[in-house]
């Protein structure tokens, strides 16, 4: 590099290459070259235009491709990246396209080419995305898709294509939904076109007609004493004759009165009934209504004479008509007013509503029911009048109690000692003797103390009293429990046996309950006593043979040679002690 050939050749590095004749400084690729194959030994490589240098000078030449365009014709300025809303130009040279006027970058990819949007489409302002549509309410007004779509407002119709300007409503048309979307709809006859041509053709209903059939012109409306054509079309129709406008509207067809009613003279209003107490005697709607006496019945149909009612039947205040009395009740004397109902204590002994009701004596009731048919039924078995009163039901007297004599007066409890044996309060209520004891329900027989038990207070009204072993159940069941006391005891632990007396050489057991205990072993009955305990000779001392007496001392040349009282003292002999 030096050119002495006194100095070392120096190696080139990549990017670099060799001089031709090998002398002097390594040469950098720079400019437009690259080094494409990484060997100094080749010379660098110019880019093309359309290309770029790699950044560190190493390498191929690198395309510029996808959204980059060598912008400035220079490869040795990096490739121009190119933004949404344009396109590369053709072989990637020159500068970013953009899109304009009726293009846009439909798919915001440069690398594409930008797109023509036709009419009835707008391009968005941004020229960024696909052709949106005129879509809804809107069409392309002018045809001209870098405009924005025009907005079509009520009154008219938008294009079928959404190509060209909104299209008014006109004529008997109108835009009966406010939505311009849809088409315009045509009036028919029996309606009218709104003033404006916006909204729903108004139909000529109510008392309105379409008088000439052209929706252009308005609906007539129809006066009281007229009829609207059901179909309402063509001239209201006037009543006449017997036909009356009976609801003041025209809406509905003039009616024909008919007998029972009179038409009124200005064929306006409702037919006239005869009401109450009139009555169109005469079949006759143009003439007036007759008003019958207080004592007389108009006709349920208000058509024909008065008359007069007869028999079982009186004229009902309510319905002005004939009403046959029914059983339970008794006819007003003059056969006017309502059927008199049979009360309090009566009833309708006889059926007959034209004989008086019949009072019911105390001791009896009135028939079951609401109305009272029928003779009076006096109270009997277990039942009574507890209130003396016919007018109420005979009361049942449930178990517990008894039936007043004569069935009269309230159901009598049985209390104190006494009981209803038997459950019926037919037969009179029992007194529990001494002995006994009384449910406490006063229902079911008395309960005799029997066994172990006792009537220890003589009271029925408490329950019997059950004796404990070690005491003994009276005889007769009546009276306290008797303790064993002294010297007997309970032998067989049962009250209803009497006690038992211990004999001397026995001990009464604990509690008095049990057999007599034997002074047995080394025991002995010390003092003769058999409420006592038996007591336990030691060793050395010499139990009774008997076991009655107290324990005795071996004395003298006498001992206990086994420890046990229950064997006699042994008397030493001579040679011993």
């Amino acid at each position: 590099a030096d050119r002495s050939a006194s100095s070392a050749c120096v190696p080139c590095e990549a990017g670099q290459m060799v001089p031709s004749d090998n002398t002097g400084p390594c040469i950098a690729c720079s400019g437009n070259t690259t080094d494409a194959d990484r060997n100094p030994s080749t010379e660098c490589v110019a880019c093309a235009i359309g290309q770029q240098v790699p950044a560190d000078g190493v390498g191929e030449c690198e395309a510029c491709a996808g959204n980059s365009t060598d912008h400035d014709s220079n490869p040795s300025t990096p490739c121009t990246t190119c933004a949404g809303g344009s396109e590369v130009p053709a072989g990637h040279v020159g500068l970013c396209t953009p899109c304009t006027g009726n293009y846009t970058d439909a798919d915001r990819n440069a690398s594409s080419p930008c797109v023509l949007c036709s009419a009835g489409q707008y391009t968005p302002s941004s020229h960024q995305g696909p052709c949106e549509p005129c879509t809804g309410n809107t069409t392309d007004a002018d045809m001209v898709p870098s405009t924005p779509c025009s907005l079509c407002l009520a009154g008219t119709t938008v294009p079928a294509s959404h190509n060209g300007p909104c299209q008014p409503c006109l004529g008997n048309s109108t835009d009966h939904d406010f939505d311009p979307s849809t088409p315009c709809e045509e009036c028919g006859s029996g309606s009218t076109v709104p003033g404006d041509h916006r909204g729903p053709c108004i139909s000529c209903s109510g008392t309105a007609t379409d008088a000439d059939g052209n929706p252009m012109t308005a609906c007539v409306t129809c006066q009281a004493g007229q009829y609207t054509p059901s179909s309402h079309v063509g001239p209201c129709e006037n009543c006449t004759g017997s036909a009356t406008d009976a609801d003041g509207s025209p809406v509905t067809p003039c009616e024909i009165c008919s007998a029972g009613n009179y038409t009124p003279a200005s064929h306006t209003g409702p037919c006239q009934p005869c009401t109450g107490s009139t009555t169109d005697a005469d079949s006759d709607p143009t003439t007036a209504c007759v008003t019958c006496g207080d004592t007389e019945v108009t006709p349920e149909s208000h058509i024909g004479a008065c008359f007069n009612c007869t028999g079982n039947s009186t004229k009902s205040l309510t319905t002005g008509q004939c009403e046959v009395c029914a059983p339970g009740r008794e006819v007003p004397t003059d056969h006017s007013g309502s059927c008199i109902l049979c009360g309090g204590n009566t009833t309708d002994a006889d059926s007959d509503a034209s004989t008086p009701c019949f009072e019911c004596p105390s001791g009896t009731q009135r028939p079951a029911g609401f109305f009272k048919v029928g003779p009076c039924i006096p109270c009997s078995g277990s039942t009574t009048d507890a209130d003396g009163a016919a007018g109420t039901n005979c009361v049942p007297c449930g178990a517990g109690t008894q039936v007043p004599t004569n069935h009269i007066g309230p159901c009598e409890q049985c209390l104190g000692n006494s009981t209803d044996a038997d459950s019926n309060a037919v037969t009179p209520c029992v007194e529990c003797l001494a002995g006994s004891f009384r449910p406490a329900s006063h229902i079911g027989p008395c309960t005799n103390c029997t066994g172990a038990d006792t009537d220890d207070d003589a009271s029925p009204s408490s329950e019997c009293v059950t004796c404990q072993p070690g005491q003994y159940t009276p005889p007769s069941h009546v009276g306290s429990c008797i303790d064993c006391g002294g010297n007997s005891t309970d032998n067989d632990t049962n009250p209803v046996t009497p006690c038992v007396e211990c004999q001397v050489g026995t001990s009464v057991p604990p509690g008095r309950s049990g057999s007599c205990i034997v002074c047995d072993g080394n025991s002995t009955d010390h003092d003769s006593n058999p409420s006592t305990p038996c007591s336990v000779c030691s060793a050395g001392l010499e139990r009774p043979s008997s076991g009655i007496g107290p324990c005795m001392a071996c004395e003298g040349n006498r001992t206990d040679t086994d420890g046990s009282p229950s064997t006699a003292c042994v008397v030493c002999g001579a040679g011993t002690m």
